[in-house]
């Protein structure tokens, strides 16, 4: 049965689905759950995605996991998909299988690894090797061809092994143990690879790497010996993440359809909770896609030719079904149905511009603004410059289909020339303005972090991430600490246990117009992961959950509304500084109270008193109530120190102080503020003179006990005197402990004239 996420009204059934990933900027978990995230948007279902980053730090990589379970499990979420694959890159697929049996009975489903107990979604990875296999060696004649693995023990990366060995096997070619490489699923694998073989003499014409990014590390590392890619040695790759079409050179593939890997992997989970039973494997097919890194050239260059060239006159008919079923595999699938609806009307109307601007004297332009019409009109369905080359140049290649006479395919032909040329402006202003976007966002998170990085109090961090949260596309956040300790919130990641309660710092809602700085003071149930009414309960949301840290100490969390188009690097980097920030902050705060901490006795210094003693007028000022000022002063120091040493001299100040606290009130300020002088100060609501007697008897009394459970060769002793600033007056701090001292003066004088002194 779907569970209603916590916080939502009943009326509300929208379950809250779970995803636990390593990191969401990388090449490959980005755009599957770009596409996760998609889906839930379309299918009205909140998702929150727990970020178990490691911070690069392989070695705490379990203790990251084991507190981001926890929260799996207290988090009320109704099913949660798990990026098990990128998770058993780093420990194998036993500790991606142990993690998800800690998630206890919460149904499961699993990307790119296939475990015991969960349904997975994930590629036909031997089919895809396997047919990049065939082309190397029958259409290129590679011989030698060298292959990156990844991971040990991963399903996926042995899966494709497996693949490069039978496709060996298929074509007659030996195997060969030196060209086949260890890696990684990174860039460093495909380098490592490349200057492995080299600096061996080990012969190889071409590179077949697991995944897209040991790939780029194989060019990167051929670049940087001036080996050229593809004439010299060919490369391939697996995953076909966005950067590899705009890659140098372009780099060919096995085409994941990464979006719906993360869609399908929400449909599955659906279907479990629909359904209460497990679903079956979910196996999406992966096909080969060949780009310049191994050796063939793109559908525009090979595309490309003389428009003089003798054609057949087609109908105009078959010309359009002929430009329809070219400019088909440039579209992206998630907007192939968007595009059917209305593509062969509008190309059609873009010859009948044309028609019209080249044989009627009257008409200007009409081609040209077809055509710009048409590049705004699908810029949001796909990368609509390779579409319109296409019908450019196909109608050059056909222009006898829709014009006969010679003047007119001849104003024609300058036409389509200036219309190639409109699209190329048109990509070059797509690029620029890309590129100035990117700029700007990227300038703004720059400021944005050096702000953060350079706040050494918490008020500040606030303040800075608040301004900045509506700049970078986040529209709602929750930032909050662990409820440990009020100075210092951190929970050594060996000792972790889930805390019950969280503390908000900051919550955060555009929407609402909520910014709500709580500095601490507000406590919620850790679980809840916010408090009520913060975040955005109306409609699907999506947020990311980050853990803040420093190094192994955990000390809270950040939850951040994802908004598509948001660049999904920035969440790390943000919780980084963020993280960072606040650390400082503590050790900040922490050697501010050092400073102003009496290191023999704990208590506060002069410097503390002085300050934490005027906060304390203030308050008694503002609320119209008395304070009072005691100053203490430890008898017979001097003779202590000289007859049994400073070390026992120590000790008497240590219980001095000790009995203070014990006189004194946890909420009253107590200070050590010279060698054998104590002050210490509190408001009052009764009479001072009662206040002072109370004070004085209790003080007689624990000094008495003190010296009978002690048994030190002294008897301790001590003189005091008081002061008050009454309500109403205005007198100061400093004239209050002038006053204070001279009664202890006056009393511990009369006190040795008694004695005989």
């Amino acid at each position: 049965m779907i569970q209603i996420s916590k916080g939502e009204s009943a009326q509300n059934k929208r379950p809250r689905i779970g995803v636990v990933v390593d990191a969401l900027h990388e090449s490959y978990q980005s755009p599957v759950w770009l596409g996760l995230s998609r889906a839930a948007e379309e299918m009205d279902v909140n998702l929150i995605s727990f970020i178990a980053t490691s911070q690069d730090r392989v070695d705490s990589f379990d203790v990251h996991y084991n507190i981001i379970a926890d929260f799996v499990r207290k988090s009320d979420v109704a099913g949660v998909i798990v990026f098990a694959g990128s998770m058993a890159e780093h420990r194998g697929m036993s500790f991606s299988e142990d993690f998800c049996n800690s998630l206890g009975d919460v149904p499961i489903v699993c990307l790119s690894a296939k475990l015991a107990n969960a349904p997975t979604v994930m590629v036909e990875n031997g089919v895809g090797i396997h047919a990049m296999m065939a082309h190397f060696i029958q259409v290129h004649g590679y011989r030698n061809i060298v292959f990156v693995k990844g991971p040990e023990g991963h399903s996926e990366a042995e899966t494709r092994f497996r693949a490069y060995c039978d496709a060996l096997t298929e074509h007659e070619l030996p195997f060969r143990s030196e060209l086949v490489i260890s890696g990684t699923f990174s860039e460093r694998s495909g380098r490592d690879a490349v200057k492995r073989l080299l600096e061996n003499n080990i012969p190889f014409d071409a590179v077949i790497a697991v995944d897209d990014a040991s790939a780029f590390g194989a060019i990167a590392e051929l670049k940087r010996r001036n080996i050229h890619v593809p004439t010299k040695v060919a490369v391939a790759g697996f995953d076909d993440v966005p950067l590899s079409q705009m890659h140098m050179p372009p780099l060919s593939t096995v085409r994941q359809p990464l979006d719906a890997l993360g869609r399908q992997a929400l449909l599955a989970l659906l279907e479990r909770l629909k359904t209460g039973k497990d679903v079956a494997d979910v196996i999406l097919p992966a096909e080969p896609v060949f780009r310049r890194s191994c050796g063939c050239f793109s559908h525009g260059v090979r595309g490309a030719r003389s428009n003089t060239r003798a054609e057949a006159i087609l109908d105009r008919s078959t010309l359009l079904n002929a430009m329809v079923d070219e400019i088909q595999p440039l579209l992206r699938s998630d907007t192939s149905s968007e595009w059917d609806t209305h593509l062969r009307d509008d190309v059609d109307a873009l010859i009948d511009k044309l028609v019209a601007d080249a044989t009627d004297a009257q008409t200007e332009d009409v081609f040209l603004n077809e055509v710009d019409f048409f590049l705004f009109k699908y810029a949001a369905l796909a990368d609509v410059v390779p579409v319109m080359q296409v019908i450019i140049q196909e109608l050059g290649t056909h222009i006898k289909t829709v014009l006969h006479r010679p003047t007119h395919r001849s104003q024609a032909a300058d036409i389509l020339q200036q219309a190639g040329a409109l699209v190329r402006e048109h990509r070059l202003r797509i690029v620029e303005d890309q590129h100035y976007q990117a700029d700007m966002f990227q300038l703004t998170i720059r400021e944005t972090s050096q702000n953060i990085i350079t706040s050494f109090e918490v008020r500040r961090v606030l303040d800075t991430i608040s301004d900045a949260f509506p700049k970078i596309r986040i529209n709602s956040a929750v930032l909050a600490l662990y409820n440990q300790n009020s100075r210092n919130p951190g929970i050594s990641a060996t000792e972790w246990s889930f805390p019950r309660n969280a503390r908000l710092l900051l919550g955060f809602n555009q929407r609402k117009g909520i910014v709500n700085y709580n500095r601490g003071q507000q406590v919620f149930e850790t679980a809840a992961l916010a408090p009520d009414g913060i975040l955005e309960s109306d409609k699907a949301n999506n947020y990311i959950f980050m853990p803040l840290f420093f190094h192994d100490e955990h000390f809270g969390f950040m939850l951040v509304e994802y908004q598509e188009g948001a660049p999904l690097f920035m969440f790390e980097e943000l919780r980084l500084h963020v993280s960072s920030s606040l650390k400082s902050s503590f050790l900040m705060r922490e050697l501010k109270n050092q400073s102003m901490l009496d290191e023999l006795t704990g208590l506060q210094n002069r410097r503390g008193f002085v300050s934490q003693g005027q906060k304390l007028l203030d308050v008694a000022i503002l609320n119209g109530q008395s304070l009072m000022l005691f100053y203490a002063d430890l008898d017979g120091l001097k003779r202590i120190n000289d007859t049994w040493g400073h070390e026992e001299g120590d000790r008497a100040i240590r219980g001095a102080a000790s009995v203070l606290c014990e006189t004194f009130r946890e909420q009253d300020l107590i200070a050590r503020i010279g060698g054998d002088e104590f002050t210490a100060i509190l408001i009052v609501n009764g009479s001072p003179e009662m206040v002072e007697a109370r004070i004085m008897e209790r003080l007689g009394r624990v000094i008495e006990k003190y010296n009978r459970t002690h048994h030190a060769s002294y008897a301790l002793s001590m003189s005091m005197g008081a002061s008050a600033i009454l309500a109403g007056t205005s007198r100061t701090l400093d004239e209050i402990m002038r006053e204070a001292d001279d009664i202890m003066m006056e009393r511990k004088r009369a006190a040795k004239a008694a004695r005989g002194q």
